[in-house]
């Protein structure tokens, strides 16, 4: 008997399916992004509506509209994986209600054959995020300081004090306020040195101090100051804290390990920082700051470049295992409820690495890891039941 030859399948990246798909994602991404941007913007400006027009130096109309796609970089940024979820979930759930699904699988194409779409998507979407959170982001409040125009803007303008700063050094603790103009400026600081658990040595107060060149050394200037090689005693204390035993001085020089680089950025949220000027405080050795915040970012950033695409691609696997030929609401809501977990699991371990909680390499790769792995075992799971399926057809075949 003459057998035919195999018929060779090959995947095809951009075929017509794919292009097909692809199109109702970012058909989706369009509507969905303009929903969420309005959302979000309608409760980040209403608050502060007031200083946006206040600051307006030309039309008021024209300064909110600006304002608004100033603001919009740091409003879409954090959302754009859950939107690649949404959205090729949206578009799933349409192809099931259609049919067009079953025309898909009466083509003989496989679970893994249809994330193509959703893959290239990532792709898309991947620099997209990067961009907006490393540099528009940024760039934007850069702009807002500048013309302190909205909260965020004043309340982050270099040009004036920022708040009460509490900073842990190795041998003492300062507090400070700090005013960036071309190069940090301590102002109304206090240090107190201390010599060893619970042993105060020296107080300084002081109106202001600079920094001495590239050094360690700060030039404190009008200030008092207290020491005792002792450390402070029950009887002294009171004096030395209320200022009664501090002699005054017009400049002194003081030890203070600071970092001007993150003096420049202090009172900050991470996500506001120049991408420069993350990559340098997440490399270097700590000086009066804790790095992990820094690191954290740095790592969710480069996250970035694949999570849309993780995102994407378990909304096409949960969607197509799921909700393969029919539509159930319960599949549907768990659905969305993963992707709103996975979301809110981004954001979460994001807040813990910062915090120090969590290593900044974990919180960064840990919900993506976990949703390609959850893909992996699902299409592994849909090929055995595929596989045993055919085993099933083929012997009720051989029995009649």
């Amino acid at each position: 008997m003459q057998t035919s030859p195999s018929r060779r399948v090959c995947l095809v990246p951009l075929g017509l399916y794919t292009r097909y798909v692809l199109l109702a994602y970012l058909r989706q991404i369009a509507l969905i992004v303009l929903v969420l941007w309005v959302i979000a913007l309608t409760i980040d400006l209403w608050p502060q509506i007031d200083s946006v027009t206040q600051a307006c130096k030309t039309g008021t109309t024209r300064c909110v509209v600006r304002f608004c796609f100033l603001r919009t970089p740091r409003l879409i940024g954090p959302l754009v994986p859950f939107v690649a979820f949404l959205s090729v979930f949206a578009t799933e759930l349409m192809h099931t209600h259609s049919g067009e699904r079953r025309l898909f699988w009466n083509s003989g194409r496989s679970p893994a054959q249809s994330l193509v779409p959703a893959l290239l998507l990532g792709l898309c979407l991947g620099p997209i995020d990067v961009a907006l959170d490393a540099w528009l982001g940024p760039a934007s409040m850069v702009v807002q300081m500048k013309e302190r125009i909205g909260r965020d803007g004043q309340r982050l303008d270099r040009a004036r004090e920022s708040n009460l700063n509490w900073i842990a050094l190795p041998d003492g603790l300062l507090s400070t306020h700090v005013v960036e103009a071309g190069r940090p400026i301590l102002t109304q600081l206090e240090f107190f040195r201390f010599a060893g658990p619970g042993k105060l040595v020296q107080i300084v107060r002081a109106a202001s101090a600079e920094q001495i060149g590239l050094s360690n050394v700060w030039r404190v200037k009008a200030g008092r100051t207290w020491q005792s090689p002792d450390g402070i005693t029950g009887l002294s204390m009171s004096n030395a804290l209320t200022g009664n035993a501090m002699a005054p001085f017009a400049d002194m020089d003081l030890q203070l390990p600071l970092d001007p680089l993150w003096l420049s950025v202090i009172g900050m949220e991470v996500q506001y920082v120049p991408f420069p000027v993350l990559l340098a405080l997440a490399g270097r050795e700590p000086r009066g700051y804790s790095d992990a915040p820094y690191r954290t970012q740095l790592h969710m950033i480069i996250a970035e470049t694949l999570l849309p695409g993780t995102m994407a691609v378990l909304a096409a696997a949960l969607s197509v295992t799921f909700l393969a030929y029919t539509i159930r609401a319960m599949a549907a809501g768990a659905i969305l409820f993963v992707g709103y977990l996975a979301h809110s699991a981004i954001r979460a371990c994001s807040l813990l690495g910062e915090n120090g909680d969590l290593p900044p390499v974990l919180a960064a790769w840990l919900v993506p890891v976990l949703a390609v792995a959850t893909v992996i075992l699902m299409l592994r799971h849909e090929k055995r039941k595929r596989q045993h399926s055919d085993s099933m057809s083929s012997v009720k075949r051989d029995d009649h």
